[in-house]
């Protein structure tokens, strides 16, 4: 009992040496302890995809080789990190004062606690270019088979339209170009094509549609028909001439396969008529579409009636 009791005792001593100290290291123990058990939070890690958006751009310009979006790596306390959206972070490119070629670094914003752990990508290579306009006379191509014997014309309207779009792409614009049908026409997309023809892409038209008029019309063929010349049966004429046996006329081929003769007649003179020659315009009974490219004159000539017995 007495070995006992001197151990205890020992172990008392060695508790009270120094015991302020001792006391200080337990409560900075305690409190630390505390801190930690009272605090659930733990730091966790998310992947969002974010709009980029571009500053510094004039209306007038447009940036060639520019991603939509990037990919942000963030860390932060997880009750933050688990209701972060991609709308509460701001990746920005900064292309102020830039002309042409550029090598500029993704700025992004987050809320407060949350931390940039990667950017993907951390820059953007790419070109800022003008955006320019001209104007490009509209060329019409026919679609569909043509009517036969017939010449068809077409026009567009506005015969003109305005080409926007960045300057090495319009430098390569050679015409522009619609399609509508052979028979009919109507409204119809303008496409912008290079000297081999191919479409030039990325360009914009105003008016975005034209419209397309589209004539149509008999092809005009030429013969030379013999004429009927029948001459008026009045009194006091004693001889009817025709300057031409023969006229030269033109219309549709069908209308000119049936044509052997045409008539001729000619209107005399009203009234008292003095002897003499007399040189009229001979009229051509023609069948529709058929039109006269020479017309000859009859001579008729008059003589005095003479006295009844």
């Amino acid at each position: 009992m007495t070995g006992a009791w001197a151990t205890l005792r020992v172990l008392l001593e060695r508790l009270a040496r120094n015991w302020p100290n001792k006391l200080a290291a337990m409560l900075i123990a305690f409190v630390i302890w505390l801190l930690v058990t009272s605090n659930n939070q733990t730091t966790t890690q998310n992947i969002l995809s974010v709009p980029l958006v571009v500053e510094g751009v004039d209306d007038n310009q447009v940036v060639v080789g520019l991603p939509t979006t990037v990919i942000v790596s963030v860390s932060g306390p997880s009750t933050r990190i688990d209701r972060l959206t991609p709308a509460m972070l701001r990746a920005t490119l900064d292309l102020t004062e830039i002309e042409g070629a550029f090598e500029q670094p993704i700025t992004v914003q987050t809320p407060q606690d949350v931390s940039v752990l990667t950017v993907e990508p951390a820059q953007v290579i790419g070109f800022l270019e003008s955006v320019v306009t001209r104007s490009v006379p509209v060329q019409v191509a026919l679609t569909g088979a043509l009517p036969a014997d017939t010449t068809v014309t077409a026009a567009a309207q506005p015969p003109a339209v305005t080409v926007t779009g960045r300057s090495q792409v319009l430098d390569s614009v050679q015409r522009v170009i619609v399609a509508a049908p052979a028979i009919g026409g109507g409204a119809a997309a303008p496409v912008a094509l290079d000297d081999q023809g191919a479409p030039v892409a990325d360009v914009e038209f105003e008016p975005a549609t034209v419209i397309v008029a589209v004539t149509t019309r008999a092809v005009m063929e030429t013969r030379t028909i013999a004429i009927d010349f029948v001459p008026p049966q009045v009194p006091g004429i004693v001889d009817a001439t025709i300057s031409s046996p023969t006229a030269l006329v033109a219309g549709p081929r069908q209308a000119l396969d049936a044509l052997t003769t045409v008539t001729a007649t000619v209107e005399p003179p009203t009234g008292a008529v003095d002897p003499g020659r007399y040189t009229l315009p001979v009229r051509l009974t023609l069948p529709e579409g058929v039109v006269a490219l020479t017309t000859p004159t009859a001579v008729l000539q008059f003589a005095r009636e003479p006295l009844q017995p």
